[in-house]
């Protein structure tokens, strides 16, 4: 099945190549209505998926390609947009730090270690519970629990690392009410308490509205924003299908000036004047929520570390 797609993809790859936003050419699954079919495609990757309308005929990936036996092959169009290198966040960090990218077990996702905290002097790193713990996932039993291993980076990153494992989380109720989506993995392997391109921080403090800060995340690296609100009670929609909605009603978090994080950046710390602020958890294209530190930290009875590193 694959051998003839390849011999497709091979006899058009120069004709395709010198179409206009094409950046590379491979073999998949054809995706129909955002699922994937079982019918083998030719994968055209593209800088922009635009408009059919907006194209002449020649600029246009035809629909199917003949192979040298006059057989048709599929062709699918997928936007990559600029392609570059995975972010600091998103590699293997020795002594771990916060910001970087973070998964438990073998679930293929990946989120953000925030920060490492402790708690009884032990070491460990500050995640949300819907990045560790799953508890959006209506069966208990198909959530991580307990001591499941934590990688870094996260297996969606390619990590195989086991760096800790999960210690404790503070449980989501779905609708609500909630304060609180966070998480904790004890540490097993050297540490450090900054936060990758932002340093280690100084304490730990109240946002304020207005206030200028910064995060560090798997995803988008260090970006700054504003608070924009504080106190605010939102619903939270953890289903990645929106035709199934899981949500869960938050109170008292914090919404920042604009879309400072996205999907994989959950878990990073929101650091203002060397102090951390809030932990981000959620967000949309226009604004990111965080929950304030302080209330994190006395809901699983966290504190800085009292050491440099180890």
């Amino acid at each position: 099945m694959w051998d003839k797609v390849k011999q497709a993809k091979e006899a058009h790859q120069a004709k395709l190549r010198a179409l206009p936003n094409v950046v590379g050419l491979g073999i998949g699954y054809k995706e129909a209505g955002g699922l994937k079919t079982q019918t083998p495609a030719v994968i055209v990757f593209v800088k922009n998926k635009l408009p059919k309308e907006s194209l002449t005929a020649e600029a246009l990936v035809p629909a199917m390609l003949i192979t040298a036996d006059a057989q048709g092959v599929a062709t699918d169009v997928l936007e990559v947009h600029d392609l570059t290198k995975l972010t600091a966040n998103q590699q293997k960090q020795r002594p771990v730090v916060g910001g970087v990218s973070i998964s438990p077990g073998n679930f293929l996702l990946a989120g953000t270690g925030g920060l490492v905290v402790e708690r009884g002097g032990v070491p460990m790193l500050l995640s949300n519970n819907h990045v560790l713990r799953l508890s959006f996932l209506a069966n208990p039993g198909e959530r991580p629990q307990k001591g499941t291993y934590v990688r870094q980076p996260a297996f969606l990153d390619d990590g195989e690392d086991n760096i800790g494992s999960l210690e404790d989380w503070v449980e989501m109720l779905f609708p609500g009410p909630n304060t609180v989506d966070a998480a904790i993995a004890k540490l097993t392997v050297p540490w450090s308490p900054a936060v990758l391109g932002l340093g280690p921080p100084s304490g730990i403090d109240d946002p304020q509205i207005g206030q200028g800060f910064q995060k560090s995340g798997r995803t988008t690296g260090v970006t700054a924003d504003s608070v924009a609100a504080l106190e605010a009670d939102l619903q939270i929609n953890y289903s990645s299908d929106p035709a199934q909605p899981i949500i869960a009603e938050f109170t008292g978090l914090v919404v920042s000036q604009g879309p400072v994080m996205q999907a994989g950046d959950s878990g990073s710390v929101w650091v203002a004047g060397g102090k951390v602020v809030a932990l981000g958890f959620a967000g949309s294209d226009i604004v990111s929520v965080a929950i304030p530190i302080k209330t994190v930290f006395q809901a699983l009875s966290l504190n800085l570390p009292t050491s440099p590193a180890n």
